[in-house]
């Protein structure tokens, strides 16, 4: 009896350090992971997200005072000024004033605020760009600001019914002997009840060398629900569908643009948790390369310290995409990819 006893302790003190480990276990691997940069430039682009989180709090602070002095003045007015002679005229004077101020305050603290937001937005972008556009680009210029013209979504096809392309952060480059842009932008449509996006994501546009009326859209294959494939489809032929990527045209000859080159170029594109989905559409005289990213690169970090994983991935995709729009202009030649 005394041997099972021992037994059965021994087993239950094993049990608890078990739980013990394991409970332990669970809050190292709940803590948030320190980020180690291992570029200069994501260094630099976090000390300016932290710069302006630093700044917008302070002015959140200072929005509060500035609430509870107005809103002092206008209780003074209320129970002291309005007890002397003409104390109705004081009241609406000492309120007036204190509402004016507030109205003058908020206007030139909205102003400094865009003032700042948009200073650390040319920190994120061009930072980001540098990383990006390394030595295999000629030509880069980043302009955080601008986008492209809601027409050259449009004529993509991709989408239908689109009635809005908000964009920024326009980058135009050259390639292999190609110039190209690609810009961050969202095609949007209108539904019963609102403005609903049917893309968010990147969209490259390039020059190309085909010639024929009939466009070809190329869809990689996603069962996400964040995907958001092509819905200017009708009429169009599925000529081409495998497990990774369908192809749609009325251009019986399209295998003279879909060459072996180009096919090889495809496939070394692969869909992933930050690339959800992408679309290549070729148009008389033009390429268009819709990348729908996740919210993990496409929302400038604004509390939560920069991951650089996400543009680590994108850097390596736009390579790819830059391939094939080089490939499509019949000036390509195989960038080597990094690994």
């Amino acid at each position: 009896m005394k041997k099972d006893n021992e037994i059965t302790e021994k087993v239950e003190s094993n049990t608890e350090e078990t739980v013990v480990e394991k409970d332990k276990k669970e809050i190292e691997e709940k803590k948030p992971q320190e980020i180690v940069y291992d570029d200069v430039l994501f260094t630099e682009l976090d000390a300016a997200r932290e710069d302006f989180h630093k700044f917008y709090n302070i002015t959140n602070i200072f929005k509060w005072i500035f609430l509870v002095i107005v809103f002092g003045i206008i209780l003074f007015g209320a129970l002291y000024l309005s007890k002397l002679e003409n104390g109705l005229t004081w009241m609406l004077i000492s309120s007036g004033t204190a509402l004016a101020l507030l109205a003058i305050y908020t206007v030139l603290m909205n102003q400094f605020k865009k003032k700042r937001i948009e200073k650390y937005f040319v920190v994120y972008y061009q930072n980001i760009c540098k990383f990006v556009f390394d030595n295999k680009y000629n030509d880069v210029i980043n302009n955080p600001k601008t986008g492209i013209e809601a027409i050259e979504f449009i004529d993509s096809n991709i989408y239908k019914d689109i009635v809005s392309v908000p964009s920024r952060n326009i980058t135009t480059y050259s390639f292999n002997n190609t110039n190209m842009k690609i810009c961050d932008c969202a095609g949007q449509v209108k539904t019963k009840k609102k403005i609903a996006p049917v893309f968010v994501g990147k969209m490259l546009i390039s020059p190309n060398t085909y010639n024929d009326d009939n466009g070809i859209i190329i869809y990689y294959t996603c069962s996400k629900e964040l995907a958001l494939p092509p819905t200017k489809l009708d009429g169009i032929n599925k000529v081409y569908d495998d497990k990774k990527i369908q192809i749609f045209t009325n251009n019986e000859k399209y295998t003279k643009t879909i060459t072996r080159s180009v096919k090889i170029a495809l496939n070394k594109i692969s869909m992933d948790d930050v690339l959800i989905d992408m679309t290549i559409s070729i148009q008389k005289g033009k390429t268009y390369i819709a990348m729908g990213y996740d919210d993990s690169l496409m929302i400038v970090p604004f509390e939560s310290k920069f991951q650089p994983g996400p543009t680590k991935d994108y850097k390596k995709q736009l390579l790819l995409a830059s391939e094939i729009a080089a490939l499509l202009n019949d000036k390509g030649g195989f960038a080597d990819e990094e690994k």
